[in-house]
């Protein structure tokens, strides 16, 4: 039972959590609109994905506090939690409201391509524990 979360934290968390698909989309919307006509798309890509994570280790660290004092695998556990609901997201929104084909949401994992979204997931799972250790949390 101690590393479970209690609902308030999962509350608190999530709140956090919902912070980061409009970030993603304001910097997806940067790469577009200014860093591609500058760099190319091919650089464009991997540089937005690193700044992507640069942000949400920055809000996590930011309001990590928030959560209250954690232990480690709580840290993890919401990181978990995280993760999932970063997947979750992406395919429904991708998948269901825009209409992105499997095959293209698919594509994202494949770091070969220059887009860095398993580093985006990642950081994702590990902002909480790391923000929380750079606090001094744990």
């Amino acid at each position: 039972m101690k590393n479970r979360l209690a609902r308030p934290v999962i509350l608190r968390a999530m709140a956090i959590w919902a912070l980061f698909p409009p970030l993603a989309v304001a910097n997806g919307i940067a790469r577009d609109w200014l860093l591609a006509p500058r760099l190319g798309p091919e650089l464009a890509l991997p540089f937005s994905g690193v700044v992507l994570c640069v942000v949400i280790l920055g809000v996590t660290s930011l309001l990590i506090g928030r959560l209250g004092r954690l232990t480690a695998a709580q840290y993890a556990l919401v990181g978990a939690l995280w993760l999932g609901a970063t997947i979750a997201f992406e395919t429904l929104l991708g998948r269901y409201a825009i209409g992105v084909s499997w095959r293209s949401l698919v594509s994202a994992y494949d770091p070969r391509s220059g887009n860095l979204w398993l580093l985006v997931l990642v950081t994702t799972t590990a902002a909480p524990y790391f923000g929380a250790r750079l606090r001094g949390l744990i």
